[in-house]
Order: C-alpha cells, then structure tokens, then sequence
C-alpha cells in the first residue's frame, strides 16, 4: 500500500512590491516637486529534486512524507516613475542587483483527507483538507506549517463552499529577506488583489519607502477565509439552469478576507479608508 515516487522541476515565482520617495523633478527647465515611483518585481527561480512516499489508510485520508534539496535563483527588475501631480512625466525599466543564490535540504510529513464529489467545473459536495509540516536545513533554517481545510455543501443544483487556510514560516530565519515573502494577493488565496492588478502610481505618496497598499498584502505568515456560492448556470438537467452539456458554465459570487504579518508585527483588524 505504500506508494513512492520522484519529482523533479523548475519553477518560476514572481512577486512584487513598491516603493514612494519625494524628489526634485526638472520640468521645461524648472524645479519642481515630484514623487519617485517605484515597483519592485522579484522572480525566484526553483531548481529542485524531491523524494516522495505515500500510504493511505483509506480511500479518503492518506500520510505523505517527502525530502529532497532545492537551489533558489533570484532576479529583480524595477519599473521606476516619476510622477509630478498626477501625471507620470518620466517612466524606466531596468534590472537591479539580486540577492544570492540559496541551497537548502527541506522534508515534509502531511495528513490529507478528501471525500469530495466533483460536478463539471469544481468539487460540489464533501469536504478537502491538509495538515503539513515541513523543516528546512541548509542556508536558511526555518519550518513551514500549512492547514488548508475546504467544506461543500450541496443543495441541488447549487453548492455553497467555504475555505480556511493558515500558511507561515517559523523559526530562525522565517523572515530572512533571501526568501520571498508570502503573498496573501494570490488568485487561489485572495482574488482581485494579485500583483499585477497594481500600478506604482496608485501608491499613496508618503515621505517614506513604503507602498501602505500593497506592504500590507505580504509577510512572513498568512491566514485568510473564504466563502462562495456555486451557481451552474449552464449543464445538464440534473446540474444546470440551462440545459448545455456540451458547454457547462458556472456562476460564482464570493467573499475572500485575510491578513498577512510577520514575525514581530502587530495584527491591526481595524477597518479605514485611510491607507497611512
């Protein structure tokens, strides 16, 4: 009963940040005040090679464990603007210095349970869930710990679905700025939020480095919630609206909400118009 396997992969990661500084702009031959714009885009490049094994205990819960080493490559580019009122007179691209590459043995142990039931585009009914915890050696010295726990419930043809998802790095080096950091604006975390859906100049312009409205997006640990109701619009008789099997379309309005913090930072769950 107990399975293995091997995995190996390249994968690339892009996050993003800003920030905002006040400068002297020369416009038609005169000084004026302006802002200095700029985004930040960091993509990490994963190199790794992955021992995995299974055993289930039944045909909805199961153990995996895995250990395998992983090298990070990193690259950033900076968008940079400047903005005098609300126009950008001056707009650059250009790559800027990277961190150094990383070298790190990571292992794993996880608790899966999923009796889900599947309609045409998505689980309809049942229940998903994973507990894993995962130490790292090497450059850097941290733990991972995940719990992600999904509920359907179906009531012909609609499912109503809710998520719950903690995701954090512990330990001696869980911030360290050699890692990116864990971004809460993921579309499979919170939608509507991702990095580029941002423009620098959307920033609120503070004598500082900081972007409020995205700064607030990352950290070093995650936990977010969710809750959507599953409409088919188009299926079969028996699971749509509109009788389309061939082309089944689903309808979904849903709600997302989350935090994002590091080790240190204080949870803030007040609620302002006011980015500062």
């Amino acid at each position: 009963r107990f399975v293995w396997g091997m995995d190996v992969g390249h994968s690339p990661y892009s996050t993003a940040f800003a920030s905002v500084a006040p400068v002297t702009a020369n416009v038609g031959g005169q000084p004026v005040d302006a802002d200095l714009v700029q985004q930040f885009t960091q993509r990490v490049y994963v190199d790794q090679a992955t021992l995995i094994g299974q055993y289930p205990f039944s045909t909805t819960r199961r153990v995996e464990f895995t250990a395998g080493v992983t090298h990070l490559g990193f690259n950033t580019q900076v968008e940079q603007l400047v903005v005098v009122g609300d126009q950008v007179i001056d707009r650059q691209t250009f790559d800027t210095t990277s961190a150094p590459s990383i070298n790190y043995m990571q292992a794993s142990a996880a608790f899966v349970g999923d009796n889900s039931f599947n309609g045409f585009t998505g689980p309809i009914n049942g229940y998903r869930y994973r507990f894993e915890v995962s130490p790292t050696f090497g450059s850097l010295q941290f733990e991972t710990a995940l719990a992600d726990v999904r509920k359907y419930f179906f009531k012909r043809p609609l499912t109503f679905a809710v998520r719950g998802i903690h995701y954090g790095r512990y330990g001696t080096d869980a911030s360290s700025n050699n890692l990116s950091p864990i971004f809460i604006g993921d579309p499979s975390i919170i939608r509507g939020y991702s990095a580029e859906s941002f423009d620098p100049a959307e920033c609120t312009r503070l004598n500082s480095t900081s972007c409020p409205e995205f700064d607030r997006l990352v950290g070093s640990r995650i936990v977010a919630a969710s809750a959507e109701l599953r409409i088919p619009l188009l299926g079969t008789d028996q699971f749509g609206l509109i009788k389309s099997p061939l082309f089944p379309v689903e309808i979904a309005p849903f709600f997302d909400g989350g935090l994002a913090w590091s080790r240190g930072d204080s949870v803030d769950l007040s609620c302002s118009t006011n980015s500062v």
